[in-house]
């Protein structure tokens, strides 16, 4: 297991974001349909309450930012929203409030995405902006620079935080060489060197067509979100699917500490996991549930916090990135605790992997999940 802690010196599914409120008791029914176009969505009809919301997710994020440009393509999908078309920053936002639209976009290593949410009655005129969103970002002078600030604001208080500085370090440490290994954020020295026609051209590279994932919510119909899909797809390239170089190399063993002058210590552990696509997936997230995954019934919570207080938090997860599979959690404690939680924590990693789970947990995992 990588381990990486941040010391002070002195101590050196797309559809929970989607989903509208519907009856607990309702049992959610996913659809598959296909548009006039061609273009395949996922669609969930509720309506029962006058909204449609719809997400799109794209096939190419930040590990294919070119390495003297590290953080374009995050800082091209921020400023999406700051102009489209002949809309300037301030007719956009005026245009959106107008229609009570809601839009926003983001991007990670492995995709990026866009998502909106409209009101049934102003459907036609919210999807006409998405589209422009999509198609024809504007990337004025102010809002970029604007934003160029606030990318800068982040990465100056990034240093100081431990949680930052423990990320970054660990996937440098997990992927040398590997885009993973690198800041999806960028740094200073890359982001004030993007220029627009660098927006311009991470826009160009990630929204397209092949390898788009589309999914749909709420009062409408199969032919009308097809017809809407199709539209808002309409003035992208169709593009390729981009083929994300597998990591091949897996995080290394060790305990890597970075000393800061602070009262409480971040540590970052875990090591390689398995592809969605592994028929064990589904049996393994059910396992990280009862391991860390569970809130406060989990193991770790209940040994490490709940029995002998030793950390305000405590969690695991899973991660299917494109090009490596991970197993990765996180505790966050004071100073004077941080070593006795590491090995709580390597105690129960080590049982879970031998002992495996007890009928009691699994039916409960089960249940709850």
């Amino acid at each position: 297991m990588n381990m990486i802690f941040k010391l002070p010196a002195a101590a050196a599914l797309l559809f929970a974001a989607l989903m509208l409120p519907v009856t607990a008791q309702a049992e959610v029914e996913i659809e598959e349909h296909v548009s006039p176009d061609g273009q395949t969505f996922w669609l969930v009809q509720e309506h029962s309450i006058p909204i449609v919301a719809v997400e799109i997710g794209f096939a190419n994020g930040a590990w294919s930012d070119p390495e003297d440009k590290l953080g374009m393509t995050r800082f091209a999908f921020g400023l999406l929203d700051e102009g489209a078309g002949d809309l300037d920053a301030i007719a956009y936002e005026r245009r959106a409030d107008d229609i009570s639209a809601r839009i926003g976009t983001g991007s990670g290593r492995d995709g990026a995405w866009a998502s909106a949410r409209f009101l049934v009655e102003t459907l036609d005129e919210g999807v006409d902006l998405f589209a422009l969103t999509l198609s024809s970002p504007r990337f004025d002078p102010e809002p970029v620079e604007r934003v160029r600030r606030q990318i800068f604001s982040g990465l100056e208080q990034a240093k100081t935080r431990p949680g930052s500085l423990a990320s970054k370090a660990w996937f440098e440490r997990a992927y040398p060489g590997h885009p993973y290994g690198r800041p999806t954020s960028g740094t200073e020295e890359t982001i004030a060197g993007i220029t627009v026609d660098d927006l311009r051209a991470a826009h160009k590279r990630v929204m397209v067509k092949a390898g788009t994932i589309v999914s749909v919510v709420g009062a409408i119909d199969p032919v009308r979100a097809g017809q809407m899909v199709d539209k808002l797809l309409a003035g992208l390239p169709e593009g390729t699917a981009p083929d994300i170089p597998k990591a091949g190399s897996v995080p290394p063993a060790g305990v890597h500490v970075i000393a800061q002058a602070v009262p409480q210590s971040v540590a970052l552990f875990g090591h390689a996991g398995i592809a969605r696509t592994d028929p064990d997936w589904v049996p393994a997230v059910v396992m990280n549930y009862i391991l860390g995954g569970g809130g406060f019934t989990s193991r770790l919570t209940v040994e490490v916090r709940e029995r002998r207080g030793l950390a305000y938090s405590v969690s695991s997860s899973f991660r299917d990135m494109e090009g490596a599979g991970l197993v990765i959690g996180s505790v966050q404690t004071e100073n004077a605790r941080i070593a006795e939680s590491l090995d709580v924590i390597r105690g129960e990693w080590q049982r879970m992997a031998t002992e495996g789970v007890t009928p009691q947990e699994l039916d409960a995992a089960k249940t709850y999940m």
